[in-house]
């Protein structure tokens, strides 16, 4: 209660969920950088989404925000580029 947030975040694609990064313990500003990489299957016309959870050991997972990104803004001739999204919610 009142401890910094344990954040890590859900890539969905098309409701499902792909992928979830390692918890980063006690981080207001977590970097997931190397050896996090996952394989993504997507269509150009896809959308993914990225939700930010704060986890919890007692209780449920708390929602820190959302982000709903089309492929065709981060893929761009079969290479993924880094962007900057805000969450909503």
């Amino acid at each position: 209660f009142g401890d910094v947030s344990d954040p890590y975040v859900v890539v969905a694609l098309g409701g499902v969920e792909k992928h979830r990064t390692p918890v980063i313990k006690n981080n207001l500003n977590p970097q997931w950088t190397s050896g996090h990489e996952f394989r993504l299957e997507v269509e150009g016309s896809a959308t993914i989404r990225l939700e930010a959870f704060n986890w919890n050991k007692v209780f449920r997972h708390q929602s820190l925000g959302f982000a709903e990104v089309p492929v065709g803004h981060v893929l761009f001739d079969g290479v993924w580029r880094r962007r900057r999204v805000r969450l909503e919610g």
